[in-house]
């Protein structure tokens, strides 16, 4: 009965929330609804689902011209999707060429969105930005490169991560919804 309550709940939140038009989009589609039909959107865009496997579905295509996966997150009982993951194709060897890519890509969201609110480059011990071995840091995760717009319907974030350039849409609501449905299956099983 309990989780038909908060699915009920739930239900009539992200609906409220989309009549209200608060959802982030990607790609100009706001990010919400079921996972399948938010994938047949971006299908119609020229993506091509990869793979569906246990609720999560992966999509091949380009983004900014550049090929890449997307990954859509959902949420565990809903199936409702709640985040977008763009994972570009492109491998970087050196630390030149990441940065500079991952600096492109900054100037473009700051030009759309403005000022991130997060914006943390750093290196960790024995690593230092300029030591020769900035790739290895990446690979080891003892570089943070991570750059995030905090937008009233949600957050996009750059990430350098191993040798790659990934972005991430997290859209508010339906993330909220994520937490609970994640919350009340821990709460099941105690």
């Amino acid at each position: 009965m309990k989780k038909i309550l908060l699915l009920l709940a739930a239900f009539i939140y992200v609906g409220f929330a989309y009549s209200q038009g608060e959802h982030l989009p990607f790609k100009g589609i706001p990010i919400t609804g079921a996972a399948s039909d938010f994938a047949d959107e971006l299908v119609r865009q020229g993506y091509d689902i990869q793979t569906s496997d246990d609720g999560s579905i992966v999509l091949k295509s380009k983004f900014t011209d550049k090929d890449c996966l997307i990954v859509l997150t959902v949420t565990p009982q809903s199936k409702i999707v709640s985040g977008v993951g763009v994972l570009f194709d492109e491998k970087y060897n050196t630390w030149s060429s990441i940065k500079s890519e991952y600096n492109r890509y900054k100037k473009l969201y700051e030009k759309k969105y403005g000022i991130p609110q997060i914006d943390n480059h750093r290196f960790e011990r024995p690593y230092y930005e300029g030591d020769g071995y900035e790739m290895t840091a990446l690979r080891v995760d003892k570089c943070n490169y991570l750059t995030a717009w905090q937008l009233k319907n949600g957050t996009i974030a750059l990430k350098m991560a191993e040798n790659q350039i990934m972005l991430l849409y997290s859209d508010k609501v339906n993330n909220a919804l994520d937490d609970m449905e994640s919350e009340q299956a821990s709460l099941d099983d105690i």
